[in-house]
């Protein structure tokens, strides 16, 4: 078996675990600041290119304001759809950053005004990985 296939064998499990998580504010403004972005309404994904402190292939934040969804329960309800998605549909974009040993930082964000049914969540997500992994296989960095 090639190293190829054991790295893509070692981040092929369907986790989430703490170490995929993007925490750092300094990594996060950054991202804000200067990542390329992706756009499925309702939804908006930053991404930049990173040098992170884990092993992963990248880091994720999930992000639902307050100002429109002013009960923390509904937030929290997207959150956790957006993060389920990613979670069963991210092993593309691992396997192929995990080949070129590279690290992505991922910010989803929710902008829409209502809480959307898990499928739906699940389907936008999927579209904006797949773009995700056109873009960066590309070499593109915005595209709105």
């Amino acid at each position: 078996m090639s190293s190829n296939h054991l790295i893509a064998a070692e981040f092929s499990r369907n986790t989430l675990c703490k170490y995929e998580r993007l925490k750092s504010r300094k990594e996060i403004e950054a991202l804000f600041a200067e990542g390329g972005k992706l756009f499925e309404y309702p939804y908006l994904l930053r991404w930049q290119l990173a040098s992170l402190p884990t092993k992963y292939p990248a880091q994720m934040l999930v992000s639902v304001p307050k100002k429109k969804f002013r009960k923390a329960v509904r937030r929290i309800k997207i959150k956790r759809f957006i993060r389920e998605a990613y979670r069963k549909n991210k092993g593309d974009i691992y396997g192929k950053l995990a080949a070129d040993q590279k690290q992505m930082a991922i910010a989803i964000v929710y902008v829409g005004k209502e809480i959307p049914s898990y499928d739906d969540a699940e389907k936008k997500i999927i579209i904006l990985l797949q773009r995700l992994l056109k873009v960066y296989e590309s070499g593109k960095k915005n595209t709105g």
